[in-house]
């Protein structure tokens, strides 16, 4: 399979030679898609192609993109940074982990890391490791699937609706579980699904204490599908404060088990004002819409797809708040709800570099 790649980037760096050839433009070498921090001390930012690990760190880095897999040595420019070959995977999503390990004493500022090939037609590829003084990145703790559970929390959002209301809303409510269920069981230990009548005030910190209280769980990340207004959410029972909310879970919860709350994704209206509460609760992240949720048939898709991808949550949420670039959605609500408070541009707040499959410490 290796050789496979290997022929596959020499006829590609080929093909790139002949183009450079006939128009006198230096060709590109970059095959790196995306970095992942994967273990230790590391912040990465895919963008720029950048990884920050601090002075005597040692760092874990996933590197995706095609043909990285057929990596036959890592140099390093600059004094006081090895890197090493972890492991790698061949084939549809290649990748290539690399260890980076940073000398207590090592200076400050930027180290390439230089991965190369047997057969280098098209170049070698490349991305930066930027040393920074020790504490100033937080530290990346994987979490693998059999570690991590998922609560899909729907309120019964027609309750004391009109007919015509009831019908969209009960549709809202299928189509959350199944794009959930659907994008995101394969990743997880478990989906647990409340939903109906079950999904009380008291349903809702009753499961999180359960699902908390598993020793297997490490990660505990929900969407919470219902309604909200400023400062309040809706379960089945009725609606309530956010800071009841958060008391209901500090009190149930357990300080460790509240540690392992991790990501909450909300689709409640005015779903930013209510952030705070969600972190004071113990969530390390959340996100909400600056008014009303009206985007959901459009961007509740992509936010599932991207965060099963192992993007970060803050690139979650804007692929999500990108997935309806003429705010189409929110133009409709308006016009139909005869009002303007409609925004459902997603707001974060907490660790935004946490993944699906990890925490940071």
């Amino acid at each position: 399979m290796q050789r496979q790649y290997v022929v596959s980037r020499m006829l590609a760096g080929m093909l790139m030679f002949c183009v450079w050839m006939l128009s006198g433009v230096e060709p590109a070498l970059a095959t790196i898609d995306r970095l992942e921090a994967v273990a230790g001390p590391v912040k990465c930012n895919s963008a720029s192609k950048l990884c920050e690990v601090p002075q005597g760190g040692t760092a874990t880095v996933r590197v995706h993109g095609f043909g990285v897999d057929a990596c036959d040595r890592l140099e390093v420019t600059g004094s006081g940074v090895s890197a090493s070959i972890a492991q790698r995977k061949a084939g549809l999503g290649s990748w290539l982990e690399v260890k980076i390990q940073v000398n207590s004493n090592a200076s400050l500022g930027n180290r390439d890391i230089r991965i190369r090939y047997l057969v280098e037609v098209a170049g070698y590829d490349t991305f930066t490791v930027k040393v920074v003084s020790a504490g100033q990145v937080e530290n990346v703790v994987p979490v693998s699937k059999s570690q991590r559970d998922l609560l899909v929390f729907i309120a019964d959002l027609s309750k004391d609706s009109t007919k015509e209301l009831k019908t969209l809303y009960d549709t809202i409510e299928a189509a959350a579980e199944a794009v959930a269920t659907g994008a995101l069981k394969d990743h997880y230990r478990k989906v647990h699904v409340v939903k109906g009548a079950d999904a009380t005030r008291a349903g809702f910190s009753d499961k999180l204490k359960t699902i908390a209280a598993d020793s297997a769980v490490k990660a505990v990340d929900v969407i919470f599908v219902t309604h909200g207004l400023s400062q309040s959410v809706y379960f089945s029972d009725g609606g309530v404060g956010i800071n009841r909310v958060k008391d209901d879970i500090v009190n149930k919860l357990s300080a460790s088990h509240r540690a392992k709350l991790r990501v909450l994704f909300s689709t409640a209206c005015y779903g930013s004002t209510h952030l705070s509460g969600w972190l004071q609760a113990g969530f390390k992240v959340a996100s909400g819409s600056k008014l009303i949720y009206a985007d959901s048939a459009v961007s509740f898709p992509v936010f599932v797809t991207s965060w099963s991808s192992g993007n970060t949550f803050a690139k979650v949420v804007a692929d999500a708040n990108k997935s309806d670039p003429l705010d189409a959605q929110d133009n409709i609500a308006k016009q139909v709800l005869k009002r303007n408070d409609v925004d459902s541009t997603r707001v974060i707040s907490g660790k935004g570099d946490i993944t699906i499959a990890t925490l940071l410490q």
